[in-house]
Parts: C-alpha cells; structure tokens; sequence
C-alpha cells in the first residue's frame, strides 16, 4: 500500500544538512535555500505508477506564512492516516510549489510521485522563495496546466488534487509563460476556465481548493472575489474554507475518506477523536468538509462523538 510505514523519529536540527529551515515552535523543517533544478518542470513529464495519484500544490508566496512547514510537520499523518484507515489505496503523492510567474525567479516546482520518507527528501528541495504578484492573483493556471498536460495517472485510478491558496488564478495561460517554463510553444493563450476543465476532467473531479482568507479577512471584497472565482472554477463544494493550518491535513484527509466512499462526514470525525484531536479541531473540520458533496449530514459535534460510526447521536442534514 504506497510505499509502506512512514514516521519521523529522528529531530531534524536547523543544522542538518538538505537544506531544511524551521518555525520557531515546532520541529517541522521543509524548504531550500535555493531552487533546486531537480523540481524545474522545463521539458519534464512526470508519471504515477500507483493506483492512486495525490497532488499536493502549496502556494510558497508570503502571504501563506507557516502553511508550508506546517504541511510537513503534518504529512506523515497524512500518509499513514490514508494507508492505515484505507481510505485510498496504493497512493502516491506529488508535491508541488506555486507563485508568480509575473515575477517571481521560480514560479513553478513539481516534485516526482512518491511514498513514504521518501516524502520528506521532496519537501526538502522545495524553495519557499516567499515572493508573489500583485493584484491578489497568483498563476495558479500554470499549475493547472502542467498537471492537465504534463502528468501521466493510471486510467483507472481516483486521482486527487489539492491547491493551497490564499488569492485567485489570473483569466489565462500564456503563451510566453509555457514556452519558458515547459518549453512548449501554443499559439495562443488558453482560458483558465478551460484549463482547469481539462484538470478536473483527468483528476475526475476531485480538485479541491483549501483557502486561506485572503490577508485574514474573510469579509472583504476582496477576499469574497478571489472565492468566487474558485468556486466557478471548481464548484462551491469543493472550495475548502479556512484559516488554522494546523487543521489543514484533517480536512485533506477527511475530503478523500468522504469522496472515495470509506467513511461518511460522521465516520471520520469519529476516525478524529479516535486519533486524539480535540473537539475544537472536530468542530471546525465538520464545518468545513460539510461542504462536500451535494447532501451531506453535518455531525453536531457539542455533544459527546459516538465511539463507532453508526452509532445514535444528534445530526441535522445540510443541503448545498
């Protein structure tokens, strides 16, 4: 199952070698000092050889703070949850790096599939260059683009893609922007619209957004723009809003258990309390993933959780 058993039992200091940096209060460590050529997406193609492909894109501009090295500190739960709750799998997971290509030295890096450590040494040469454009626009389109048409998945996987973000997609692919990063030439740019319908046609369907509020204001117009761009790209259900990152790879996970069909929104907040987190956590994954799906039971967590997934408890039904 992708690559078998997956754990940090060795502290990473800041003085260890690959280029690691850290946050102040945790032991988390991902990040290069310098663009690594490795993760260059110029004349690659990149392949899934496992049933089930994961993609993982982090916007590294620097409005998105500690999200990156929070990721890290999280993935071997990512992981493990997935392989030991079978929520996917034979899974493989390929990271990711978003900025601006309107300005920034490396605006695009793409990590090959993985599993297990090997995890760790791909986050590892991820450059969080902490730049970005203006206008609360990012190229996320580039992204979309390399993965609709440089990336090879199995025919018949279920496939998963996930973009962590704070701003919106600019309204098109360049053509000067996809000669110079993927060294191919098109004769005329192409709607990011279309792009991302060619994305989610290959990732069927499951392209999900986790947003972060946009300078932390949930309420401004600005803010309200950039979601519903994403949601006319994607689909309000698959816009996942919120703003503590530490509750980021709950959400990711609980996204794939609901939409593969191995838990329902109540049996995966019983796989949380199961794995110790606390009912605030609970609380605020069960309000963001009740956007899943077209007719979800959204859990009342203020009451005791049920220790198994079926058990009697207090629900109301939320249509969306």
């Amino acid at each position: 199952m992708g690559g078998g058993s997956y754990d940090r039992d060795v502290y990473r200091s800041s003085k260890s070698s690959g280029g690691f940096s850290f946050s102040d209060d945790s032991a988390s460590a991902v990040g290069s000092d310098y663009a690594d050529s490795a993760l260059m997406p110029k004349g690659r193609h990149i392949e899934c050889t496992h049933k089930n492909p994961v993609v993982i894109d982090l916007d590294v501009t620097g409005s998105m703070g500690n999200w990156a090295r929070t990721i890290y500190d999280k993935m071997p739960m990512f992981f493990g949850q997935i392989v030991q709750q079978n929520y996917l799998p034979d899974l493989s997971i390929s990271f990711a790096a978003n900025g601006d290509a309107n300005g920034d030295d490396c605006p695009i890096q793409v990590c090959d599939f993985a599993e297990g450590t090997a995890l760790d040494a791909d986050l590892a040469k991820i450059w969080l260059e902490g730049g970005g454009g203006g206008g609360a626009r990012e190229t996320y389109e580039l992204m979309a683009y390399y993965y609709a048409h440089f990336c090879k998945i199995p025919e018949d996987s279920a496939p998963y893609f996930f973009f962590l973000a704070d701003e919106g997609a600019y309204e098109e692919v360049k053509t000067n922007h996809v000669s110079a990063l993927f060294g191919k030439s098109i004769k005329q740019n192409v709607s990011t619209k279309k792009v991302f319908t060619a994305l989610k046609k290959k990732f069927k369907g499951n392209v999900f957004l986790i947003h972060k509020h946009y300078s932390g204001d949930a309420n401004s117009s600005t803010n309200k723009r950039i979601v519903a761009q994403w949601e006319d790209l994607l689909g309000s259900d698959h816009v996942l809003i919120m703003q503590d990152p530490k509750a980021v790879v709950d959400v990711m996970l609980g996204a794939i258990a609901m939409t593969s069909g191995s838990r329902d929104l109540a049996g995966y907040l019983v796989d949380m309390k199961n794995r110790g987190q606390d009912a605030k956590r609970i609380s605020e994954v069960s309000e963001t993933l009740s956007a899943v799906g077209t007719a979800l039971v959204k859990v009342d967590t203020t009451d005791q959780l049920p220790d198994e997934p079926g058990a009697n408890r207090k629900t109301k039904t939320k249509r969306l």
